[in-house]
């Protein structure tokens, strides 16, 4: 059955937002055409703003069990740290309650696709069933184990061929730029299954004091006596542009300390690199949020993540825009595309969602408990149409 629906405003992405306008669809969902609006009695009308499916680029959802352990405000070497103390001390069946409470909250919100991190297959059984589209990145890191770089390479293609029984699409990925030895940094780029790339990056200051032997993680390292082989390439960006072939699919994660230098010599590098900001988990562990002014200023492609219930409260697309908005003025319109068809070509997803396009099956979300100019709330929420 064709279903027309309508809103006070309707968001296409790929075009002009329209003031009660009529996104029409068929009955697999796919969008037929966009419309001003008409008096026709078989148009579903909602008060809000109409938009496509969000696509949130970085999430955890095997972390899902860990809603509230850890603290706010450590700063990322306490996270850190706190998470390894943590981290799979649950049984399985509570980790995958969790997963699956999750998956179904994103769906109803209006999460079409998700760039997921999983270090482990405990999820996989929930995304192979989900209604949402999952990218999943294998993460492989090896200073924080007592294990050879070539046992971890093992086991990032073991984990590979766990995703294959369950019909994933999933990639192997280095978790960050201090966490990794230089001989599995230098080791990545030759393995299988590493097209594409999710990798945290400059998600804190220590990120790169560190390669000055400086801040939480040279302390965090120093404590444990695990030495770093990779100081001599003095910052973050060196170690990205030095180990990740330009002929990669990149996603930098959180760039919360990120300076214009960087943006430019990361577009310089890297033709299909996007960049996630989770907004809320860096209020969370730094309360400190990403220069998003200068990142706007840089014509990057630029999409939203909810990071982990490790450190977040919600999985909400509208949280995080919400956030931003709050910090920084940035119309409604613009911050829906970071959120939707921006996050769909970070996966390479743009042919199929992320827009109101003819042809394409986006999903639909309706935005409600926004002001009369068409602004969050503090009780701004999403819930999927379609």
């Amino acid at each position: 059955m064709i279903r027309k629906t309508s809103a006070d405003l309707v968001i296409p992405v790929d075009g002009t937002p329209l003031k009660n306008g009529v996104v029409t669809f068929s009955e697999d969902g796919t969008v037929i055409s966009v419309n001003e609006n008409t008096e026709d009695p078989d148009i579903e009308k909602y008060s809000g703003v109409l938009v496509p499916g969000f696509v949130n680029t970085h999430n955890h959802l095997e972390l899902a069990y860990m809603e509230g352990i850890l603290p706010k405000h450590t700063g990322l070497p306490g996270f850190v740290k706190g998470i390894m103390e943590v981290k799979m001390e649950f049984p399985e069946e509570v980790q995958k309650k969790a997963i699956a409470r999750e998956d179904e909250y994103m769906w109803n919100s209006g999460v079409q696709a998700v760039g997921d991190i999983s270090n482990t297959p405990v999820s996989f059984s929930i995304k192979r069933d989900s209604k949402i589209k999952y990218v999943t990145y294998l993460e492989i890191f090896d200073l924080l184990f007592d294990k050879d770089y070539t046992q971890i390479m093992c086991e990032g293609v073991e984990l590979f061929q766990e995703t294959l029984k369950y019909g994933i699409e999933a990639y192997i990925t280095l978790h960050s730029t201090y966490n990794v030895s230089k001989p599995l940094f230098d080791a990545w780029a030759s393995m299988p299954h590493t097209e594409a790339m999710s990798i945290h990056f400059m998600e804190s200051a220590h990120d790169d004091t560190l390669f000055h032997k400086e801040g939480g993680f040279w302390e965090f390292f120093r404590e444990r006596g695990i030495p770093l082989d990779y100081l001599e390439e003095l910052s973050s960006l060196n170690r990205v542009i030095k180990g990740i072939p330009s002929d990669r699919r990149l996603l930098l994660v959180h760039n919360t300390n990120a300076t214009s230098e960087v943006v430019e010599r990361m577009k310089e590098n890297y033709p299909r690199v996007s960049w996630a900001l989770c907004p809320c988990s860096n209020l969370y562990i730094e309360d400190k949020l990403p220069p998003v002014d200068m990142l706007r200023s840089k014509d990057i492609n630029l999409t939203i993540g909810t990071d982990s219930l490790s450190s977040n409260t919600q999985l909400s697309m509208i949280a995080e825009m919400r956030a931003i908005t709050n910090n920084f003025n940035i119309p409604l319109e613009e911050i829906i595309k970071w959120a939707t068809l921006n996050g769909a070509k970070a996966l390479e997803l743009d042919d199929k969602i992320g827009s109101f396009t003819p042809g394409k099956n986006p999903g639909a979300v309706v935005i409600e408990n926004i002001m009369e100019d068409f602004m969050f709330t503090g009780s701004s929420d999403s819930r999927r149409l379609i």
